[in-house]
């Protein structure tokens, strides 16, 4: 299957808002709970490997060209793992969350939680050629631009402060969950 550019473009752009709920709500605590001075380097530690995950996607649709898509389904153990881990820590007693205070940190967390846009974004890279690929991938990286600009704008606000501090932990199992379903549902497992 060969998708037009104007097609690559449309589909991109909807499994880019897909894939990137969880990242907004990840990237909007992350920037919030970070000290103020070091809210830039969190923002670029999640761009960088944003843009990663996509040029990794890039590699792989030229590398893995034999593999089926199915066989990606392993990608869901992260956000399956996550959503454990997430889930075991709501027995424990109420703590701070957990911040991230570095460009590296973030960029760990982003990687960990990119697992349904690897998913979602491989079989568009492999439907596309050519300039259309390169647009695509373009696009992806134009998106996350403005989803991280996005998510320092919220996490500026004292309200979602409040919030993050006070139920943030307990939205991240079922969020991990449902993107640890999306994964095998991307990748035709399920």
């Amino acid at each position: 299957m060969s998708l037009s550019t104007v097609q690559a473009i449309e589909l991109g752009a909807l499994s880019f808002l897909a894939t990137n709920v969880d990242n907004l709500v990840v990237f909007a605590t992350q920037m919030s709970l970070a000290q103020p001075h070091r809210r830039k380097q969190v923002a670029l530690g999640q761009l960088l490997a944003s843009v990663l995950v996509v040029g990794f996607c890039l590699a792989l649709n030229h590398v893995l060209v034999e593999i089926p898509l199915w066989s990606f389904g392993i990608l869901a153990i992260v956000p399956f793992v996550l959503c454990v881990k997430s889930a075991m820590s709501l027995r424990k007693p109420v703590a701070e969350p957990a911040v991230v205070n570095s460009m590296v940190g973030a960029a760990f967390v982003t990687f960990a939680i990119s697992a349904d846009n690897a998913a979602s974004y491989l079989p568009l890279l492999r439907a596309t050629s050519g300039l259309t690929e390169w647009l695509l991938v373009a696009t992806f990286c134009s998106l996350f631009a403005l989803l991280i600009g996005a998510a320092a704008l919220i996490a500026r606000t004292p309200a979602t402060q409040r919030v993050i501090r006070s139920i943030g932990r307990f939205l991240e199992p079922p969020l991990y969950g449902i993107l640890g379903i999306c994964v095998l549902f991307a990748t035709g497992i399920i």
